[in-house]
């Protein structure tokens, strides 16, 4: 991740438990990251293992929580234990921040036309 990314701040929470989570606009190379770290899970995977799998991959629109995490710099785990309104508020900051990475998404979940015969 480099220094030149642009980050904002997202204010979560109220009161003495407000803070902020930066967002981070991500570069080629960790939109990569995104494409290529789809998850499967093991076939001996255990209950545990398969309902965070399930979670993690569709709770959000767009991106699996695993992406989001790529956008805020935190880990996972941490973001398990957010509630859903957050999560949206942070998602919602990243697809302001890198609309050509979410364009992206669009384009490739589109099927391409055929071309025409000559």
């Amino acid at each position: 991740m480099t220094d030149l990314a642009a980050s904002q701040p997202v204010k979560v929470g109220s009161g003495t438990a407000a803070r902020d989570i930066l967002v981070y606009e991500l570069t080629p190379l960790e939109y990569r990251k995104i494409l290529l770290g789809t998850a499967s899970l093991p076939e001996d995977a255990d209950a545990e293992s398969i309902a965070r799998y399930q979670i993690d991959q569709v709770l959000l629109a767009d991106v699996s929580l695993s992406d989001l995490a790529l956008f805020v710099r935190r880990p996972v785990a941490e973001l398990e234990g957010l509630p859903t309104g957050v999560l949206k508020k942070l998602l919602a900051k990243a697809k302001e921040m890198n609309p050509d990475f979410f364009d992206a998404l669009v384009r490739l979940a589109t099927p391409q036309s055929e071309p025409s015969p000559s």
